[in-house]
């Protein structure tokens, strides 16, 4: 048994549209392709997200971009400059020490 990674798998896609194409010009036959194929992703690591951030897997067609910005609260002014947060202590008692949720797995009783 052998691993076919996701490179070697569109390319195999690519080589088969390439000899469909040139058989069908050939012969002067039109031709419909439907390609099927499942990928399965054991772990991905993603450096960085950003609002443009496109993530794409496999050869799935085109990616076209759109945009779509709306001022739905009417704003006309500049958001306010971000104030920087207050270190709080035990008197404003909002510093989490530990965290709050547990980090173990369940446990059976």
């Amino acid at each position: 048994m052998f691993t076919i990674t996701g490179a070697q798998q569109t390319l195999m896609i690519v080589m088969v549209w390439i000899r469909a194409i040139i058989s069908m010009h050939k012969t002067g036959d039109n031709m419909n392709f439907y390609i099927q194929q499942s990928i399965h992703i054991h772990f991905i690591k993603i450096g960085g997200i950003t609002n443009s951030s496109v993530m794409q897997i496999g050869s799935a067609g085109i990616i076209k971009p759109a945009s779509y910005l709306y001022n739905t609260g009417g704003f006309t002014e500049p958001a306010p400059e971000a104030e920087l947060p207050t270190p709080a202590g035990p008197a404003g008692g909002s510093v989490l020490l530990a965290p709050s949720v547990p980090l173990t797995g369940a446990q059976k009783r």
